[in-house]
């Protein structure tokens, strides 16, 4: 989930994807082709001189990060503080 909310903002490349969070290169190029299947981002080739991919958000991609931010907000207040996913907000 949280590659689709680092793509929430705008388009990215693989590169920028990575600097969101730390993630192997291995472990975010399969979850990029999992998304891209299940037609949550769209991998789009730019032709340059260098051979350059953008991912970005599909419809249905934009449609799943207000329901993410529902789910953690009642996450957060449900979670017990010892538990490990508890954020003060």
């Amino acid at each position: 989930m949280r590659i689709v909310l680092c793509l929430a903002s705008e388009p990215k490349r693989f590169n920028e994807i990575k600097k969101c969070h730390e993630i192997s290169p291995r472990i975010l190029s399969k979850k990029l082709k999992e998304l891209k299947m299940n037609e949550v981002i769209t991998r789009t080739e730019v032709n340059d001189n260098l051979k350059t991919v953008i991912y970005a958000l599909t419809e249905h991609g934009n449609e799943l990060i207000p329901h993410y931010y529902a789910t953690s907000k009642m996450g957060n207040r449900t979670s017990p503080k010892g538990f490990g996913y508890y954020v003060e907000s």
